[in-house]
């Protein structure tokens, strides 16, 4: 966890490209994602690995990230037209919003 790099989040895994690696975690040998706030490291332990690996995120980029990744695996955990029934509830949800000025 000590290169800097890139994490890329898709509808079946957690890509983080370094300068120096390359790591991949896939959700379908995901278990629950450790998030340390504190230290801004999050840790993703996989089913068919023994050494849990993660990455340190930057505090700018924190809240957002966490926001996407748990989007991310929740939604490759639960299934697609779960994630559509969602949106459906959601966007009936902001028209029947009231309005406040």
């Amino acid at each position: 966890m000590s290169a800097p790099g890139t994490i890329y989040l898709t509808d079946n895994r957690i890509t983080f490209i370094g300068t120096t690696e390359i790591e991949e975690w896939n959700y379908e040998h995901l278990g629950s994602p450790n998030i340390q706030t504190a230290s801004r490291i999050v840790t993703f332990p996989l089913t068919n690995r023994k050494k849990v690996t993660g990455v340190i995120i930057l505090d700018d980029d924190w809240s957002k990230f966490i926001f996407f990744m748990n989007a991310a695996v929740g939604t490759a955990k639960i299934g697609t037209s779960a994630l559509q029934s969602f949106q459906s509830l959601l966007t009936e949800y902001q028209k029947a919003k009231p309005v406040t000025s």
